[in-house]
């Protein structure tokens, strides 16, 4: 279901909810607060805290008016949490996948990594720059054959996507293959000192995930990094 829609609907619930309870307190109030004058044939009803007479005719008037509007009301609520109720049980019906959206670096770490390998997460308030631009989100990793970050997914993401660049003050290319249970899934090219680019994976019900350096890089240390990364 469309958020925005859902949000609308919600709020549109909460009103007539809120609307209910005013027209409870008043059915109530006119209930509880009425006296009968038999010998002047008239109803005292308290309205906002002021009495006023009216007759029984006009009094059953009242209050059949604020008992309509109270059924009115009552339908319009349950028919919206109905079909709110309605939408979301379809939702969750075409997909097993939790929909989630999770950074590499703040709640997704790698299980095992080597050769430099090393997490940014906002809370750590460190940096790592490409291009001349600091990132706080993310991981560096050595660009020498070998060097991997291991992941366990769960399966519950669909894609994976980010920045990836060679940090500043590097200029080697770097290539890196990120598979998906063991299944290559696509294959990063990194042109040294160039601006960082964009990459998106499908790792639609991928277990573990693995980047791996396939590059033959002849620095030793952090060589790249990978900026971003959110698997959604």
């Amino acid at each position: 279901m469309n958020e925005k829609l859902k949000a609308a609907k919600i709020s549109a619930a909460a009103t007539i909810i809120a609307a209910i309870c005013g027209l409870i307190v008043g059915v109530l109030g006119a209930f509880g607060a009425t006296e009968v004058l038999n010998n002047q044939n008239v109803v005292t009803v308290n309205v906002n805290g002021q009495e006023v007479s009216v007759s029984p005719d006009e009094y059953q008037n009242l209050y059949d008016n604020l008992k309509k509007e109270y059924d009115d009301l009552l339908q319009r609520y349950q028919s919206l949490s109905d079909n709110v109720s309605h939408e979301d049980n379809s939702n969750a019906g075409n997909s097993s996948i939790a929909k989630e959206s999770d950074y590499i670096g703040d709640k997704i770490l790698a299980y095992y990594s080597n050769s430099y390998y090393k997490e940014f997460a906002l809370t750590d308030g460190e940096t790592f720059s490409m291009a001349g631009k600091k990132y706080m989100v993310g991981f560096t990793i050595c660009a020498q054959s070998g060097a991997e970050a291991v992941y366990n997914l769960d399966g519950k993401y669909e894609t994976l996507s980010g920045l990836v660049g060679t940090l500043d003050g590097i200029g080697e290319n770097a290539v890196y293959c990120i598979y998906g249970d063991g299944v290559l899934l696509t294959t990063i090219e990194v042109i040294g000192a160039a601006i960082p680019q964009e990459f998106n994976v499908n790792v639609k019900d991928v277990k573990q995930l693995r980047i791996i350096s396939t590059g033959d890089a002849m620095h030793y240390g952090p060589n790249v990094g990978f900026a971003n990364v959110i698997l959604k």
